[in-house]
């Protein structure tokens, strides 16, 4: 019996098509309520940013608890998951740091991050959440109105689609 053959590296080209069919399905399924959901007045990109972060946040508790609990469905490889994880660190790092300062005497209120999952993802299913995100990104970068925003947006959500790629390895 053969080994099988090894899978090629996704082009950029191809990591880039797949990151605009996501952001396609994205827009096409989003129903967002923008700044709408702050009781105080937020600019349009202060509502775009939390709504970013707040998506990273949501996709590393997913990590977090595969790599805390771990399990037979998870990724073999956990300096992989240690890899991306470290990624996403530093893509909430770059997005927190665009965040203006409030002068308000009363901070905004965080949204909530959903249920926490409960048990270890599979390799299968971190990779669908990377996606998900790329998607929820690449929305988001249409709705910046600062040009350098939708740019780092974009590329969050080009490295996410790389993400998956990885975990579907």
């Amino acid at each position: 019996m053969r080994p099988p053959e090894p899978t090629p590296s996704p082009s950029r080209r191809q990591v880039f098509a797949s990151a605009g069919l996501v952001a396609a399905a994205g827009v096409a399924l989003a129903g967002c309520r923008g700044s709408d959901w702050y009781d105080q007045p937020v600019s349009v990109d202060e509502s775009v940013l939390r709504s970013a972060i707040t998506a990273k946040r949501r996709l590393l508790a997913r990590y977090d608890v595969t790599q805390t609990q771990g399990g037979a469905d998870g990724p073999d490889d956990p300096e992989t998951l240690d890899s991306l994880v470290q990624r996403h660190h530093e893509h909430v790092d770059l997005l927190e740091g665009r965040l203006p300062e409030r002068t308000d005497t009363e901070p905004l209120p965080e949204p909530t991050l959903g249920p926490e999952p409960e048990a270890p993802l599979s390799a299968a299913a971190l990779a669908v959440a990377e996606r998900g995100a790329a998607a929820r990104h690449a929305q988001l970068a249409s709705e910046a109105e600062d040009p350098s925003l939708a740019q780092l947006l974009s590329s969050i959500s080009a490295s996410e689609v790389g993400h998956a790629w990885i975990l579907e390895r």
